[in-house]
C-alpha cells in the first residue's frame, strides 16, 4: 500500500514540475454574425377544426410579435416570441363556447442552413372560463432547403395535435 502511495506522490511531483505550455493561437475562435430584430403588433383571425373539441374554432385577437434573425457565414437562425393581447379568444362555431388565451409567451425556435431542414414547433394554450378545462393545441412544420436554396414543406402537422385537461 505504501509503495502505491509513493508512486502516486512521485507522479504528482513530476506532473507539477512541468513547464506550462501556451495554447496554440491557431485555435482562436473566428466568429462573425449579424442580428436583426423586429417587434410588431399583428391582428389575427382564422378558423380551424379542433379534433379534441370536434368543432371548428374561430380565433380572433392581436399578438405582440418579436422576430430575431441571427445570420452567420454558415446559417440563419430565427427566434420568434409572441404574447396574446387582452381580448384574444377562441369561439366554437357550433357551441359558441369561449376559450380565453392563457397568459404568457408562446414561441417558435427555428433555424436553417443551405441543404438543411427547419422545424418549427408552436404550442397554444386556452382555458374555458366556464368549465376550467384547458385546451393545449400544438403544431409542427418541417421545411427543407435544397442545394439551390429553394424551400419546400416536407412535413406539416398544423394544429392537428391537441389535449384537454381539467
Amino acid at each position: 500500500m505504501r509503495s502505491l502511495l509513493a508512486v502516486l506522490a512521485l507522479g504528482a511531483v513530476v506532473a507539477c514540475d512541468r513547464d506550462p505550455v501556451q495554447p496554440s493561437t491557431d485555435l482562436a475562435p473566428n466568429f462573425s454574425a449579424t442580428s436583426v430584430r423586429d417587434v410588431s403588433v399583428q391582428p389575427i383571425a382564422w378558423d380551424w377544426y379542433n379534433k379534441c373539441l370536434d368543432e371548428t374554432m374561430h380565433f380572433s385577437g392581436t399578438v405582440l410579435v418579436s422576430f430575431q434573425w441571427v445570420t452567420t457565414p454558415n446559417d440563419t437562425r430565427l427566434n420568434i416570441r409572441w404574447r396574446f393581447r387582452d381580448g384574444s379568444q377562441l369561439v366554437g362555431l357550433t357551441t359558441n363556447d369561449v376559450w380565453l388565451t392563457v397568459p404568457g409567451d408562446h414561441g417558435i425556435n427555428a433555424g436553417t442552413a443551405l441543404g438543411d431542414f427547419l422545424t418549427m414547433h408552436e404550442r397554444l394554450v386556452f382555458r374555458n372560463p366556464t368549465t376550467g378545462v384547458v385546451l393545449e393545441w400544438s403544431s409542427s412544420i418541417t421545411f427543407v432547403t435544397n442545394a439551390r436554396g429553394e424551400v419546400t414543406v416536407d412535413r406539416m402537422n398544423y394544429l392537428d395535435d391537441c389535449t384537454l385537461r381539467h
